[in-house]
């Protein structure tokens, strides 16, 4: 989708969606269309880049594109359901770009209903400049010699591909997968083909029957590489070979621009969703997973145990080394941390010094041979020597064992109904670990760990959760 913090004059590319000028079948008002709306576009005295679609299929797929100033659609070539079409264009472009129909006179009565819906405006063809000055927010400049950008034809316009496509779209903040899958079943009900293999950066797919022995194959680029391919497998009836060719490569154009769009997407999240100074997962990450994990843990009926611990003391260490000394200490505690998880085990910054670690049962070895470790008191074990051990060269020569954490440990279900209360149990026993002395990690109550706890404390083997201390200190 656009990004709505573009501005006017960021967005250069105007859509318009309306029968190729060299389509034998077009004939009368509707023949030379295309180009003449496109040339009434530049020529109206704005900056813009036109783009024709020959179909509301590949008008989507452009709409979704950065940069798209308004959309110019074609009533008379709207497909059966316009109001899907329409629903396409809309979830493509969102919800600030224009979406305005052009009609002859006889089809107003529908253009003004799909106002109520997914349309802004409407024009009565041939549009005035004053209609084409209003679509495109007022005059600028233009080279009006510019030929408008054709896109290839995809003739498959029917309900199904629209909706389809809608939801591919609706997808791109998923899976690479749930997105291939989708755009698979697609292109094999478009081309009625046996099977469809579709593979883009290293992952395939396949939808309907094995592709044993591929009929046809286009690959699939962006920016000039080869990202992916489509493979199909035989058709399922007769027909115009040449036909299924071009709207073949009319998919792998659509498919390439959507994967394009889901890379940037996944890009954007992944920036969005990690922490600068750290490398690790920021809270908003933290949130989503934690909200994620707890629907499948009370579905499944496994645990999830949250450590929330901050470094003790460490606006001194900032006082005294520096804030650059102080960001290395944050990275540096991360990954300590991230080394002695497991795989599954998720390490984000809280904020601050603060960090906050997710465990939950697995099903693999973190390492072919190994063991898992057999509860999170011993991966926070593992990482007690860690950081005992380790040489913070920011806090000089005698860095090594200067560094101690304080910790609160809850966990889901015994001591949280959802992610919300787990957080703030763990983030209750951290404040009770500080206000102990420190240099400690505690649970919050007396349920999984809190059994799991009192053994060790009874005979004095506290070292998991705190070090250096006797059980009567605790």
């Amino acid at each position: 989708m656009n990004d709505p913090f573009d501005t006017l004059a960021e967005r250069r590319r105007v859509v318009l969606i309306a029968a190729s000028d060299d389509q034998p079948e077009q004939t009368g008002p509707r023949q030379g269309k295309a180009n003449r709306l496109a040339a009434s576009l530049r020529a109206c005295g704005e900056a813009v880049d036109v783009v024709c679609s020959e179909s509301y299929l590949a008008g989507v797929i452009e709409a979704a594109r950065p940069g798209v100033r308004a959309v110019v659609a074609d009533l008379d070539i709207g497909p059966r359901r316009i109001e899907a079409a329409l629903a396409g264009l809309r979830q493509a472009a969102g919800r600030d770009v224009p979406i305005v129909l052009c009609c002859r006179p006889h089809a107003e009565p529908l253009a003004r209903r799909m106002m109520g819906l997914d349309a802004d405006d409407y024009v009565i063809d041939p549009p005035t400049s004053e209609d084409l000055d209003a679509i495109l927010g007022g005059p600028t400049s233009v080279d009006a010699t510019t030929p408008p950008v054709q896109t290839p034809r995809v003739s498959t316009d029917d309900d199904q591909a629209i909706a389809s496509l809608t939801e591919a779209l609706a997808r791109l903040g998923g899976t690479l997968g749930d997105l291939l899958k989708r755009l698979a079943a697609m292109v094999r009900q478009g081309l009625q083909v046996e099977g469809v293999e579709l593979s883009a950066f290293g992952l395939t797919v396949k939808e309907g029957n094995p592709v044993t022995s591929p009929h046809v194959t286009e690959p699939l680029t962006i920016e000039g590489q080869q990202v992916g391919q489509i493979v199909l497998g035989p058709p399922m009836h007769v027909r115009d070979e040449a036909s299924a060719t071009g709207r073949l490569r009319g998919f792998a154009h659509l498919f390439s621009q959507i994967l394009a769009a889901h890379r940037r997407e996944s890009e954007a999240r992944k920036r969005a969703m990690t922490d600068a100074v750290s490398g690790l997962h920021n809270r908003w990450y933290l949130t989503e997973l934690l909200d994620q994990l707890v629907q499948r843990a009370t579905s499944q009926r496994f645990r999830i145990t949250l450590l929330m611990f901050d470094i003790d003391n460490f606006k001194q260490y900032n006082d005294e080394y520096g804030h650059t000394a102080g960001d290395e200490i944050i990275r540096e505690v991360g990954q300590l941390m991230k080394r002695c998880c497991r795989k599954h085990d998720v390490v984000a910054r809280y904020g601050g010094d603060e960090f906050a670690v997710v465990f939950w049962d697995a099903d693999q070895p973190r390492v072919a041979g190994s063991q898992h470790p057999t509860d999170p008191l011993s991966i926070i074990d593992r990482f007690r020597d860690a950081l005992l051990n380790h040489r913070f060269a920011g806090l000089g020569r005698h860095a090594r064992g200067r560094l101690t954490i304080s910790g609160g440990l809850a966990t889901f279900p015994w001591e949280a109904t959802d992610a919300a209360s787990l957080v703030a149990g763990a983030d209750a026993a951290l404040l009770t670990a500080k206000r102990q002395g420190k240099n400690r990690v505690l649970p919050i109550g007396s349920g999984w760990l809190g059994e799991r706890l009192a053994p060790a404390a009874q005979a004095n083997e506290v070292r998991a959760y705190q070090a250096g201390a006797t059980a009567e200190e605790v």
